[in-house]
């Protein structure tokens, strides 16, 4: 479905009336015409000397998922599709190399997995295609709200793994290559940002392996055509978050995460205790970090000594998890106050 579709073959000229991720993707001319909210040309903010933010939770439903939606849906329509199908099988299996068994730990994470569902979902509606995604037991509230308000014919958890069978179901290879355009599309928007330069580390918050291995060929890319100047490919490091002990799946999760520790140096595991004082120490600073990006600034002041410039590639907006940022922080959502059958009254 996405062999008509590639990255651009030439640097980009500067154009303040495209700064989608379009300005670096070529399509054949079936998808001459992406569908598009405007995902992509998200800020490149500073959080401290050396230090950036990437702050892809500023895309139209608030996910670096956007990207990859607007990819697929484009692709969809553009092959006469009438509507798509997303199942949580085809999600975790699309985010896995071939060469990784998808039992290992480290594919996409339930809450990123939602966020592709509400942005195919979204992406959809905007095509004029219906539309069957499969959310996961942990989703929001905005989440559910997300889907059902944009009409796709699923909205609950599921219940065993994949959306129904039919015409229209995204196979995971199209999910696969639709990740790889994103991040590559994605890494040469932060090049052009840092003046056709490029950081010396990538910290990507619960990115999958195939996330991981698309940047590391855009950059690698990147320096062979000659469009950057820096002297190295960034090194790039996937963040997860390890759980405290005693919480809901805490030994799958623990388990999950020291073989990951184990396994390979370019992933980065940050307890929660670690989350949570990054969490509050960058709220004091005004800024409103998301568990993921919270979890990549604590593993930045574990590990001082990391060289050049840091940029941190916040995948989802702080808000689409504010009951995971509400039980890190202790913060009770309406203070002074209790739910009772459901509506809110004094205590």
């Amino acid at each position: 479905m996405l062999a008509a579709m590639e990255t651009v073959s030439a640097r980009p000229a500067p154009d303040a009336q495209s700064m989608t991720q379009w300005r670096y993707l070529q399509m054949a001319h079936a998808v001459a015409h992406p569908v598009t909210l405007g995902e992509g040309g998200t800020p490149l903010q500073t959080l401290r000397a050396g230090l950036l933010l990437k702050e892809e939770g500023l895309n139209p439903t608030g996910s670096v998922q956007d990207r990859v939606a607007s990819i697929l849906i484009s692709a969809a329509r553009a092959a006469g599709w009438m509507r798509v199908a997303l199942g949580e099988s085809g999600v975790q299996a699309g985010s896995m190399p071939s060469s990784i068994p998808n039992s290992m730990p480290g594919s996409m994470p339930d809450s990123l997995a939602d966020a592709l569902a509400v942005s195919v979902a979204t992406y959809a509606a905007q095509a004029g295609l219906r539309s069957q995604v499969t959310l996961s037991a942990a989703a929001s509230e905005v989440d559910f709200l997300r889907v059902a308000a944009v009409g796709a014919d699923q909205a609950w958890p599921a219940k065993n793994g994949r959306a129904e069978s039919g015409e229209g179901n995204i196979a995971a290879g199209d999910l696969a290559r639709a990740t790889q355009l994103a991040a590559r599309a994605l890494a040469m928007e932060l090049a052009e940002q840092m003046r056709w330069k490029l950081p010396e580390t990538l910290l990507a918050p619960g990115a999958s392996p195939l996330e991981m291995l698309a940047y590391e060929n855009a950059f690698a890319w990147l320096r062979e055509q000659e469009w950057v100047s820096s002297p190295h490919t960034p090194r790039c490091v996937a963040i997860h978050i390890a759980p405290a002990m005693g919480g809901p799946g805490t030994g799958p999760a623990r388990v999950a995460a020291e073989v990951l520790r184990k396994v390979s140096d370019a992933v980065g595991i940050v307890e929660e205790e670690h989350v949570r004082a990054a969490m509050e120490a960058w709220a004091r600073k005004g800024w409103l970090l998301a568990p993921g990006a919270a979890a990549a600034a604590a593993y930045c002041e574990q590990h001082a000594a990391l060289p050049g410039s840091t940029v941190i590639v916040n995948p989802r907006a702080a808000l689409a998890s504010a009951g995971e940022m509400a039980r890190l922080l202790g913060i009770r959502r309406y203070p002074g106050r209790m739910p009772v059958g459901g509506i809110i009254t004094p205590q």
